[in-house]
């Protein structure tokens, strides 16, 4: 008998095991102990599932977990999955959670066991090392999909990895039924095998994120058309993807995490698509993005890139000129600069809202001033301050740590950057008011390490020169983690804050209109 009719059918009636027992008629209960069923069974939902299977224990609780409609099973908070004592024991426990449920309906289902921290990009390879999940795992991992998706489950999450280190990683393959599934409205995918040759059908779905996942043009095509509602696309390092043809009325935001392990360009189009993330490593072709009003650029190259490296950058600033948001982060920034002390000019573009997300270091500063040039209509800028490491989110529970840009390293060192070399202390001075901060520009916002040494010659040439501006807004609360984290800086911190509000408040300002606020 299948494991998973073993579930539905025990299951039944089993509250009945778990009788409620009234006390004494003069004992008054609490707040909680009056509350309905439901309303507690929706609190239960937000507690792991091994503490709200704890609450058996009190009296007003009793078997309510039963009833869960949410089920997130993470192996990766129990001690050391790599011993098989363990893996029995989260097994073991995931089949009598699943034994004793009693809802008829499960809204999300979500299980993962391993580790989705990466370090290093280049350890996500199609040709990882074979760690096969053994059989009986592989049997019940099975099982309690296919028992989820018999409960009509909406989001299913599915994450199946190797404890510990990225290179071995289990090789599992997806049920098919969970790719014909008529319940389902999100699915995520971590590390998991999809069969080529597996018929794609989920009416449903909305949201979709594949992660570190070998596909193929034919199977993305074949989601794509079997999706008829999709609205968001993730695909994370990824490999085998050459084109993405997003031509649904429906899919509105696309991001395309690009991996070491894609060495040819991606083909994009989508001319209905609203909002477009592209990061990591390599090149894109942009295609019809006619709809396009959001946009991500965080392409990076890793201090070597070769010279159509910065083309493509070019050419994806061309096509995404027309958004009128748009987000540029560190490795395009050094794109510009380049562009800028060799006198190429920034494609220009009408946006109103830009996000610059950067370490801000030294090189770092003719890129941002092309990039206020090429933006006349500018309303609002956002700068934020990034520590040396860049990493790129991606919104799941997945970080890609990448090297980030700093002093001392290959951009300080580079001929071609020392032939450009110029006095970083009297950059701005130097510098025309460009036409956003004469006519348009209101509002700026700076956050991260705002403690960063080249933040105040910036900030003093916007407040300087920005007609228009209403307000400048200082987030510290990065910069007050970070002091937390380091003991010893932390009694420096309100001193230098202190320092830093004195500072600005004493910069000439264009617009007598303007506010200084801290946040």
């Amino acid at each position: 008998m299948e494991l998973s009719s073993d579930i539905v059918e025990t299951s039944t009636n089993s509250r009945s095991r778990f009788k409620k027992t009234k006390g004494p008629k003069d004992v008054q209960e609490d707040r909680l102990s009056n509350l309905p069923d439901s309303i507690l069974i929706h609190i239960l939902s937000f507690l792991p599932v091994k503490d709200a299977v704890n609450t058996v224990l009190l009296r007003r609780f009793g078997s309510l977990w039963c009833s869960l409609r949410t089920l997130d099973f993470d192996g990766r908070s129990y001690d050391n999955l790599s011993d098989d004592r363990y893996n029995k024991w989260f097994f073991d426990f995931v089949h009598h959670v699943l034994l004793l449920h009693e809802s008829p309906t499960i809204f999300k289902f979500s299980l993962k066991f391993g580790s989705y921290l990466y370090f290093l990009p280049n350890d996500i390879r199609p040709n990882r090392r074979k760690k096969h999940l053994k059989s009986k795992f592989a049997d019940k991992v099975g099982s309690w999909i296919k028992f989820a998706v018999k409960k009509k489950v909406k989001v299913l999450d599915l994450g199946i990895l190797a404890h510990g280190s990225s290179t071995t990683r289990f090789d599992y393959d997806l049920p098919n039924n969970v790719l014909t599934c008529d319940s389902l409205t999100e699915l995520k995918l971590v590390s998991i095998g999809l069969n080529e040759k597996s018929q794609v059908h989920m009416r449903l779905l909305k949201t979709l994120s594949l992660t570190t996942i070998v596909l193929s043009d034919a199977m993305i095509e074949r989601i794509l058309s079997g999706c008829p509602l999709l609205e968001r696309l993730s695909i994370i390092q990824c490999c085998g993807i050459r084109k993405l043809n997003c031509t649904s009325t429906y899919i509105k935001n696309l991001m395309l995490v690009l991996g070491e392990c894609s060495l040819v360009t991606v083909e994009i189009s989508g001319p209905h698509l609203s909002t477009l993330h592209i990061s990591g490593f390599g090149h894109v072709d942009l295609k019809n993005l006619s709809s396009l009003v959001e946009a991500t650029i965080d392409l990076c190259f890793g201090g070597a890139c070769p010279v159509d490296g910065y083309f493509n950058v070019g050419m994806v600033l061309e096509k995404l000129h027309h958004a009128n948001t748009f987000t540029i982060c560190n490795w395009c920034i050094l794109v510009l600069t380049l562009w800028e002390l060799t006198g190429v000019p920034c494609p220009t573009s009408p946006r109103k809202f830009m996000t610059l997300k950067t370490p801000l270091t030294k090189w770092h500063l003719p890129g941002i001033s092309s990039l206020l040039r090429a933006s006349p209509n500018l309303e609002m800028l956002s700068i934020h301050i990034e520590a040396e490491a860049s990493v790129i989110y991606t919104g799941d529970d997945l970080r890609l740590g990448i090297s980030g840009i700093r002093e001392g390293n290959y951009w300080d060192n580079k001929i071609w950057l020392i032939s450009h070399d110029f006095d970083e202390k009297i950059y701005w001075n130097s510098k025309l008011p460009f036409s956003c901060l004469l006519n348009h520009l209101k509002t700026v916002k700076i956050s991260g390490f705002v403690s960063n040494l080249y933040l105040l010659p910036l900030a003093k040439f916007l407040l300087g020169h920005s007609c228009m501006l209403e307000k400048m807004v200082i987030y510290t609360g990065q910069s007050i983690r970070q002091a937390h984290q380091l003991s010893s800086d932390l009694l420096e911190f309100p001193n230098e804050l202190s320092e830093l509000s004195q500072k600005l408040s004493h910069f000439p300002r264009a617009s007598d209109r303007v506010v200084i606020l801290f946040s």
